[in-house]
């Protein structure tokens, strides 16, 4: 497919072409990385599609924010501007940050980016690889239009959330059957003298086991566990970012190693609000645009940082909310005029896809193979021609061989096996995909025995038995179908009835197989077998069975969602 045809996608055309991609490596951890990485790859490439506009990365759009947010607030009045400042502070961070992780000299690189871009060359950024600053437009270094203005909402949303906290309240263990909080009576029983000296003392509204933290205790808390969130992953930013060791508590200790951020905080457990806050910003983050998720957790964090400081000297938390308000607007009409749409030009767009897949990886396991994986990434969001249906696009693990054997495949790879004699290539293909049991029928009411007085009564029992899935097998076979691809398992005697008519059973596609088997194939999913008539196959040109390491996967070619190899 080439790069110009796959440009000119329309709405209305097809859903686009799937594909697999294979990934090799010689650990599962490092398969499993691998998988995260190329995730956050095809997510920002497919975001990218949708919405064309790029800008730059290394920290250049960070810091050409805070400029134009430090120049505004230099001409803004009162105490809003100090607000505006802080958010300015916070933007600057995310580049000095990236700096310390790679172990250089990051006071001195900020102050020469600011330099630069006091100077107008709005394009400078962090080269990490050098430790120096750059011009990204020349190194390439590109990101997603939609990845960092999304990080930027976000994590200003979430601060100001945050900040207007003045109350934590824990509601109390229901352990009885009234929830409801009650005033209980403490002055019960006093002369009116005793009762007008207490009427200063405090009341408690609250049932017993109810918690509550008020003013600047309730904040205080807030900022601690937010930031706390942040300094957890902010080592983990940027292209020389560290990766952590997740081991989780269950039996078996599974072993997780990644830099990824969301990854890092959905297997964190966190008993604070406002950390719980972030985590879950966090997780919109990976599913909105899939790239990211230290970045947005790491500026909410610092913005909260600001604050701290900003309430110690009394300002007050709406004063600074107005001032972050006026920051955001401005920081994100800077990124949009920031921002090129290179979409007219199908040579500059696949430099720029190429380039934010490059960027996007760099931060990632697979830094050092970023161009080869980079070239896969693209390539598979080419075929789904603007859907941005990530489902068309498989990624299978094999252990074995180094990183860079990984490959795109064009067609569609199931990692299952063919039944036992039956063909192991078939060309124009109909399948039937279906849901549904394949063991022998049993009698399924609770509580049934059956007794019998001699072994061949049990043997009539069995006939009859096989007789009901003979019955079963040929109602499926009416489909006029040659394959047949069951979520459920398959018995011997079904599959010995398939052999024997020359279709191919496929069992045990869980779910996700089946459900991405029927997207590529153009068929649904079936229990029932009554009516051929209303049930849709699925069709490819061809099944063939195929070698990866030492496994046999079962590879659909020229699928409906997809052309013929």
């Amino acid at each position: 497919i080439s790069f110009s045809e796959s440009l000119t996608f329309d709405p209305a055309l097809l859903p686009g072409e799937a594909c697999t991609i294979v990934l090799r490596g010689a650990t599962q951890q490092i398969l499993d990385e691998a998988e995260r990485s190329l995730h956050d790859a095809l997510c920002v490439l497919s975001q990218t599609v949708k919405e064309p506009r790029t800008v730059y990365g290394g920290g250049c759009s960070e810091m050409l924010m805070a400029k134009v947010v430090s120049d505004l607030a230099n001409r803004t009045p009162g105490k809003e501007a100090v607000a505006m400042e802080s958010f300015a502070k916070a933007l600057r961070m995310l580049p000095t940050i990236i700096a310390d992780n790679a172990g250089y000299d990051s006071a001195d690189l900020v102050a020469q980016l600011r330099a630069a871009h006091q100077e107008n060359k709005t394009t400078y950024g962090l080269d990490m690889f050098e430790g120096s600053i750059g011009d990204m437009a020349t190194l390439g270094i590109t990101e997603s239009f939609q990845v960092k203005r999304q990080m930027l909402l976000s994590a200003s949303e979430a601060a100001e959330m945050i900040l207007r906290v003045d109350n934590i309240i824990k509601a109390a263990p229901r352990n009885d059957t009234d929830g409801r909080a009650v005033v209980r009576p403490i002055f019960g029983g006093l002369q009116s003298s005793s009762r007008a000296s207490l009427s200063m003392a405090p009341v408690s509204i609250f049932k017993q086991g109810a918690d509550e933290e008020k003013a600047e205790t309730a904040r205080l808390s807030s900022f601690i566990g937010a930031i706390a969130i942040g300094d957890l992953v902010k080592s983990t930013l940027g292209p020389k970012g560290m990766d952590k060791i997740l081991l989780s508590g269950a039996k078996g200790g599974m072993v997780t190693v990644t830099n990824d951020g969301a990854t890092i905080l959905k297997a964190i457990g966190v008993d604070n609000p406002a950390a719980k806050v972030l985590v879950d910003m966090s997780k919109v983050q990976d599913d909105e645009v899939g790239d990211g998720t230290t970045s947005v957790t790491v500026l909410a964090a610092e913005l909260l940082r600001e604050a701290e400081l900003l309430i110690a000297r009394k300002l007050h938390p709406q004063t600074i909310i107005a001032g972050w308000r006026k920051a955001t607007q401005a920081a994100r009409e800077a990124l949009r005029e920031a921002a090129a749409d290179h979409s007219n030009d199908p040579d500059r767009f696949q430099e720029d896809l190429l380039n934010i897949a490059r960027t996007t990886l760099s931060s990632k396991l697979l830094t050092h193979h970023k161009d080869h994986f980079s070239k896969l990434a693209v390539n598979a969001i080419m075929r789904l021609k603007g859907s941005g249906n990530l489902e068309a696009i498989h990624v299978i693990k094999k252990l074995g061989g180094s990183l860079t054997d990984s490959y795109l495949d064009e067609g569609f790879l199931l990692d299952k096996k063919i039944g036992v004699n039956q063909p192991k290539r078939l060309e124009n293909v109909k399948i039937l995909i279906a849901n549904t049991g394949m063991d022998t029928d049993k009698i399924k009411i609770f509580g049934s025995r059956v007794r019998v007085d001699s072994t061949a009564k049990v043997a009539e029992i069995e006939q009859a038995e096989k007789q009901k899935m003979k019955e079963k097998v040929d109602r499926i076979l009416k489909h006029g179908i040659n394959c047949f691809i069951n979520r459920q398992l398959i018995y011997n005697y079904p599959e010995q009835l398939f052999a024997q008519a020359g279709v191919m059973a496929i069992e045990h596609a869980d779910f996700a197989g089946v459900e991405r088997l029927a997207l590529v194939t153009g068929g649904e999913i079936t229990s029932t077998f009554d009516h051929p008539e209303m049930v849709k196959l699925g069709h490819c040109k061809l099944i063939e069975e195929v070698m990866i390491g030492e496994d046999m996967l079962i590879r659909f070619s020229g699928v409906a969602m997809g052309t013929n190899i």
